[in-house]
């Protein structure tokens, strides 16, 4: 039908060999018609190994299987293989019937979640990673650490006198490591007094509870191997026995959002079912047996630092995502510890008056403002932070490295705290990108490979591909966009470009490097781009966000921290996300940070309130609702990697980056806002036609000499 060669459609149907664009239309508009799609048993069957990878789970009720499930098959898509699920239903017949028709179809690997409980007979099928229990040691293993999660309850345990301990089933082999290694370690305490209790397939919970909550003396804590279960002791604790209050430690998959129901052992089940799906992909199975273990991080806890005597903190804030948040984290804050605090959220313009005109009348606490103001605000409305704190260098240890120097330190004096730390990101159609039509198609009228631009030049002709008045087989209408809506806005959209092509604004000497070949080439650049994206450029990040979500545009550059504004629910393109490094490999930093102001009257609280805020706990949770995060845990957080998957980049950028913004010589403080007003006003004269590059770029020059040199 498409009247090409079987070897030219197996080419274009796997994506393979130097075909046409013509003759591949041909192929997939004839496999349209017909219907046809391809047989991936049948390949697997030709190949002697599909690109499939199977998972078996006893059940999808259980949190831990259902993260596990989530990112197994979310990582096994990515990484371009399909994936099977089948649910045994804890029943062991049906885990071997369901294991022989996963052998049948010869998947690359399978991953399995074994109900064996060691009192049958034990098997193992060749070639399985069994995940979480390993039923024999000739079995290939991944699961986590049972020795230390038992040792850090352990180590909670003996803090009361009387402890009830419930362990799943001990046939389990990690279930019998945090046992034995629970016993051990309360054991070498003479006053600490354990019950210990064992779940079976058998047993009831609800009266497994009853029996360890009424058994003689009432126990001052719980200790439980199994989150679900220790949610059934909680509601039997408080309807039957009135013990709201009464502590329950269990072993549970990770919960980003705060609840304050248990204290969390938490075992990170998504980042489990990424690494089976690693372990799968590259040793395949034929690999031989072999076992690892994932590490055990520890207790996470969201409670704030006690209060003896609660304060009322008034906060003012930069309108941004993470401001809702911040009102939002304000109330758990108030709630828990019984301090007041007002946030007052501000636009960007004002937010800057306020603190222009900021003076000892200020009832202020904490400023969150904009990380560029903090040259020129940071002495002037902030109190140094190891004047209250003289420790508190040793509290950012869990910092992303070195960022607490690049968002909190002026000529070595510690002003503010890192909390929302936000590199620029390249966005684009991943769908787009890897079509192999249009990536032929680009290649036959470009002469060069589709791909991530590496370089602003490279990005203009990308999107002038994917602008419709430029190239009317363009899927999508504009291939940029601007971002434009104030002068500050419109020269960060210049600086992007210009820190492209070279890391410093300024020379030894404190002169500005606009009218240079890189400060005008810089602006030919921008100028370009104007011809590319929409008529009406986006007033802010959040907007352009949200522009870039419908779908008709095929790139952008974003700061991380509006990123998640391309997925709400609004969004067209929320599976089909690809994202790079900034083109020239030079990110811009944004973001946001936050001080305890000089005319603070509770500056030990104001402090204590940062801290917690920007701790890992909270801000993942931050992250989760749509923030980044400063902490380095975060990033390591597969239920944020895999709602979010640019942060695995994101990280990475910071170390990346290398701006040289702000004069050497600036030991007062860069008024950066008066600066962009300067560039910015250049660049809208520019997009306008008022002046040419060159002529902008002399003008902005001589007015930066003129007035704030």
């Amino acid at each position: 039908m498409a009247g090409v060669s079987h070897g030219t459609v197996t080419n274009v149907l796997n994506g393979n060999g130097n075909v046409r664009a013509e003759k591949i239309r041909a192929v997939m508009d004839a496999a349209e018609k017909l219907g046809y799609t391809v047989n991936l048993r049948a390949r697997g069957l030709r190949e002697g190994r599909s690109h499939t990878l199977a998972a078996v789970v006893p059940n999808l009720q259980d949190r831990a299987y259902a993260d596990f499930v989530t990112s197994f098959q979310y990582h096994a898509e990515k990484a371009g293989y399909k994936s099977t699920l089948y649910v045994s239903s804890g029943n062991l017949e049906r885990e071997r019937e369901l294991m022989r028709q996963v052998h049948s179809s010869a998947p690359h690997g399978v991953a399995v979640i074994t109900c064996y409980d060691g009192e049958q007979d034990i098997y193992a099928e060749d070639h399985a990673l069994y995940v979480g229990h390993r039923p024999a040691e000739r079995c290939d293993f991944l699961g986590f650490d049972a020795e230390a999660c038992g040792r850090l309850m352990g180590e909670r345990a003996v803090r009361y006198s009387r402890v009830a301990f419930i362990a799943d089933c001990c046939m389990y082999s990690f279930q019998r490591g945090v046992t034995r290694a629970f016993a051990e370690r309360t054991a070498a305490v003479p006053g600490c007094h354990v019950r210990c209790y064992q779940r079976t397939s058998f047993t009831q919970d609800a009266a497994l509870a009853m029996s360890v909550l009424s058994a003689g003396a009432a126990p001052e804590a719980v200790f439980v191997t199994s989150f679900e279960l220790a949610q059934v002791i909680r509601s039997v604790a408080r309807t039957f026995f009135s013990m709201d209050d009464l502590p329950i430690y269990t072993a549970s998959p990770v919960f980003t959002l705060p609840e304050d129901d248990f204290i969390k052992l938490e075992l990170d089940y998504r980042l489990l079912g990424c690494e089976a799906v690693r372990r799968l992909i590259e040793e395949g199975r034929e690999a031989a047996p072999q076992g690892k273990t994932l590490p055990c991080e520890g207790f996470r806890s969201w409670n704030p630092p006690a209060v003896s005597t609660p304060a009322k903190l008034s906060i003012a804030t930069l309108d941004s995502p993470a401001a809702q948040i911040l009102v939002d984290m304000a109330r758990y804050y108030t709630r828990a510890t019984g301090t007041d605090i007002s946030v007052q959220v501000y636009p960007y313009d004002v937010i800057h008056e306020l603190l222009c005109n900021l003076d000892g009348t200020s009832d202020l606490d904490i400023i969150r403002m904009d990380a560029t103001w903090l040259s020129w605000f940071g002495p002037r409305v902030f109190e140094p932070l190891e004047a209250i704190r003289p420790d508190i260098r040793s509290d950012m240890e869990h910092l992303i490295p070195g960022i607490a120097g690049q968002y909190g330190e002026i000529d070595g004096t510690l002003y503010a705290y890192p909390e929302t730390p936000s590199p620029q990101l390249l966005f684009y159609r991943r769908d787009l990108f890897e079509n192999t039509m249009i990536q032929r198609q680009y290649k036959e009228r470009c002469r060069e490979e589709l791909r991530p631009p590496q370089s602003f030049e490279e990005y203009n002709r990308i999107a002038a591909y994917f602008t419709r008045e430029l190239n009317p087989d363009s899927p999508v209408p504009y291939g940029s966009t601007l971002t434009l809506g104030n002068t500050g806005v419109a020269a960060t959209e210049y600086l992007m470009r210009y820190f492209s092509l070279t890391t410093r604004l300024f020379d030894d000497e404190g002169n500005i490097l606009l009218d240079t070949p890189e400060g005008v080439r810089a602006m030919e650049l921008l100028a370009m781009t104007q011809r590319l994206a929409p008529p009406s450029p986006c007033a802010w990040w959040r907007e352009t966000a949200r522009r870039f979500a419908q779908g008709d545009i095929a790139m952008t550059v974003l700061f991380s921290n509006y990123a998640s504004e391309m997925i709400g629910p609004a969004s067209h393109i929320h599976t089909r996300i690809g994202y790079a490094m900034l083109p020239g490999g030079n990110p811009l930093l944004g973001g946001g940070v936050m001080g305890c102001c000089r005319t603070s009257r509770h500056k030990q609280e104001a402090v204590d309130f940062i801290r917690w805020y920007c701790s890992e706990e909270v801000s993942s949770a931050a992250t989760l609702l749509g923030s980044v995060s400063p902490c380095q845990k975060t990033y390591k957080n597969y239920q944020l990697l895999d709602t979010y998957p640019w942060l695995s980049l994101t990280q990475t950028c910071f170390a990346a980056s290398h701006v040289e913004r702000v004069p050497a010589n600036a030991h007062g403080g860069f008024d950066e806002r008066r600066f962009l007003n300067i560039l910015g006003l250049a660049v809208l004269k520019v997009l306008n036609g008022a002046l040419t590059p060159a002529e902008a770029m002399r003008s902005a020059a001589e007015r930066y000499q003129r007035e704030l040199r």
